[in-house]
């Protein structure tokens, strides 16, 4: 039933870079980690997972490790083992042991992740089957294994007082008083472990349990603002401002710029924005979140056609990362339809471009400035250069001036370049998943468009569907004809329509077993009927 989602999201994520990053690892290299994974169970870790943190791995994808729901889960699983119900027994251990193999091997937890670089982010899935299965066991609360209850007990309050020096030991790191807040921590499980097991072995009722895990999760939550939170100079009112310095309401900033210059409701342009004065290093999506088209992004909230764009132009990655831009290239930005840059000093502003003040006192104190180099969001060209020919010479060309594309595709695209002038999209509208606009051209020639290119795109050149081509590094290009071209481009997802079939199926699935299930009963009904009379 949900295909028409699940289909297109998998055939786009495939295309991400990260995908293919498969780890062959058998075995983590750190055994902090398997320490980590097995008091993740009993201890919030994510409070102290960026502080002093006694299974420090430095790798992200090791840290965001998340297992725990509360004590009262980590108590209750263990009656797994004693559970008189074979066949539950049976199967619930086979399937919780196979997801735990996935903890233990890397190649496993590589393969969870989309055939990636190895990480925790799925363990959302483990902490459903554990919360399910605690649940069957508070429904037969009677029943339980009181010397099982006991043995998990002491076992856990074994694990909270130990792992600590012993992960210390074994890293060899700092000594133990470096880790007081999380030994505080893990003393305060050890009082909620006791706790729960108490209730447990005298059959409290459902209210206590769902007290204790109230304040078991408040003090989580008070824990996690006060010593993670605060010790980095992070607090809610500071992401809250943080999100407001350019606009109070959604889209307030883009109603803005649009009636700045009337010809902009004909036009579409990015915005330059700079990540350390104007967003104070918070993160690079943050123009997500003011529904802005700039220059900023990270991980996987960026076409998969741009990882072309970081192979000629390694420059528009920050961190070192593959996965993180911030795009301050002139070149690039003029390619990208970059119009205003809004700024706190004139020194911010890129170099290489034609910028000039609008006004200096948006949102009191704000620069905004305009980009007289201004390039539309198509124009057409009358030059190009394969990208051997830029790997060979290790030239970045102008993107703004020059088509670089595959070479395999040279020659078609060469043959439509047949006029010595270069024009550009005007009367662009767009809205949803289409886009429009006129081109008036002397002869034929090749248009390229900022916009990132997917196969999903069809583009009409007056009424025509042509061939869409990706060039200048992960953007969409085609062909246009000699005289006035009115462009339709209409974009559907890679698998929506299959996904759509899909999810048809799926729901005429679900009212046929709807309406099984209900002449089922009826018939039911009734034969006991004619047998009672």
């Amino acid at each position: 039933m949900t295909g028409v989602l699940t289909l297109p999201t998998m055939a786009y994520i495939l295309h991400n870079d990260r995908v293919g990053q498969f780890s062959l690892k058998l075995f983590f290299e750190q055994p902090s980690i398997y320490l980590h994974e097995l008091c993740a169970r009993l201890v919030p870790n994510y409070i102290y997972i960026y502080r002093t943190n006694v299974f420090e791995t430095t790798a992200h994808t090791t840290r965001e490790l998340c297992l725990y729901s509360g004590t009262l889960t980590a108590v209750l699983l263990p009656q797994i083992f004693s559970d008189k119900d074979k066949k539950f027994r049976k199967a619930t251990l086979i399937f919780y042991i196979i997801l735990n193999l996935f903890l233990i091997f890397p190649f496993l937890s590589s393969m969870a992740h989309g055939f990636s670089d190895p990480t925790f982010r799925w363990t959302m899935i483990l902490i459903l089957v554990q919360i399910l299965t605690v649940c069957h066991y508070l429904e037969n609360i009677n029943q339980l294994n009181t010397k099982n209850l006991k043995i998990t007990m002491g076992i856990s309050i074994f694990v909270l007082i130990a792992v600590i020096p012993l992960t210390v030991i074994l890293s060899k790191g700092n000594t133990i008083s470096a880790y007081r807040n999380q030994i505080l921590l893990f003393l305060s499980a050890i009082i909620f472990v006791v706790i729960n097991t108490w209730l447990l072995l005298n059959k409290k009722s459902y209210i206590w349990f769902l007290t204790v895990l109230c304040i078991e999760y408040s003090i989580s939550g008070f824990t996690l603002y006060y010593s993670r939170m605060r010790s980095e100079g992070i607090t809610y009112d500071f992401i809250k401002s943080a999100t407001h310095v350019l606009q109070d309401k959604d889209h307030e900033l883009n109603y803005f710029l649009e009636n700045i210059e009337p010809v902009n409701s004909l036009q579409y342009y990015r915005t330059y924005i700079p990540l350390e004065s104007i967003y104070w290093d918070f993160s690079h999506n943050m123009s997500l979140m003011v529904q802005l088209q700039g220059t900023m992004t990270y991980d996987s909230t960026y076409a998969p056609s741009f990882n072309k764009m970081k192979e000629i132009a390694p420059e528009v990655k920050d961190y070192d990362s593959e996965w993180i831009f911030n795009i301050k290239n002139p070149d690039i930005l003029q390619f990208l339809s970059v119009k205003y840059a809004i700024v706190t000093n004139p020194s911010e502003l890129p170099e290489g471009l034609s910028w000039r003040l609008l006004t200096d006192n948006y949102r009191s104190g704000l620069l905004v400035y305009r980009n007289d180099d201004y390039r539309s969001l198509g124009t057409t060209y009358n030059q190009i250069i394969t990208y051997e020919e830029i790997e060979s010479t290790k030239l970045i060309t102008h993107l703004s001036d020059i088509v670089a594309c595959e070479s395999s595709d040279l020659m078609e695209i060469q043959n439509m370049m047949n006029s010595n002038h270069s024009v550009e999209l005007e009367n662009i509208a767009h809205q949803g998943n289409y886009l429009t606009g006129t081109c008036n051209t002397d002869e034929s020639s090749f248009l390229v468009l900022s916009l990132p290119y997917d196969k999903g795109w069809k583009v009409f050149v007056n009424g025509q569907n042509v061939k869409t081509y990706s060039v200048n590094g992960g953007f969409v290009g085609f062909g246009v004809e000699v005289g006035n071209n009115q462009i339709e481009m209409y974009f559907t997802p890679v698998g929506f329509k299959q996904g759509a079939i899909i999810s048809l199926i799926g729901i005429m699935g679900y009212v046929a077993l709807i309406v099984y299930e209900k002449l089922k009963i009826r018939n039911s009904r009734r034969y006991k009927n004619e047998q009672s009379i």
